[in-house]
């Protein structure tokens, strides 16, 4: 029961970075939106835009996790008593909520970017 706790904290706090991570994103580019958006884009425009940068860093991210899972399943295994971390229905668990923070947080910053004013985006230096 622990260690589900501390599986769900940490889950929680890839979450909060993940959002984090693609609200930084979101705001780099806001300039290039702007212009976008000046020059007549419409908003599935905007959304495609910011859907195909966001997919690859979800994708690497989520590799790359999986990667060192199976890399360090062994030794948490060993190290605490008790763990099972080939649990399918924990993983699935696990990955079904981080794609689904990354999907919320994928779609709340660009119906953000759309509402962006083009003339007071373009004036910011």
């Amino acid at each position: 029961m622990l260690a589900a706790t501390f599986g769900l904290f940490a889950t929680i706090l890839a979450g909060i970075s993940l959002y984090g991570i693609l609200t930084y994103f979101i705001i780099r580019c806001r300039r290039e939106l702007g212009v976008r958006l000046a020059i007549g884009a419409s908003s599935l425009d905007i959304v495609a835009v910011i859907s195909k940068r966001i997919v690859p860093i979800v994708a690497f991210g989520l590799t790359g996790a999986s990667l060192l899972f199976i890399a360090f399943a062994r030794w948490i295994q060993s190290a605490i008593y008790g763990v099972v971390v080939y649990d399918p229905i924990s993983i699935a668990i696990t990955l079904t909520l981080i794609v689904a923070i990354v999907v919320g947080s994928a779609l709340v910053r660009p119906i953000r970017a759309i509402r962006l004013d083009p003339s007071a985006t373009l004036r910011e230096s």
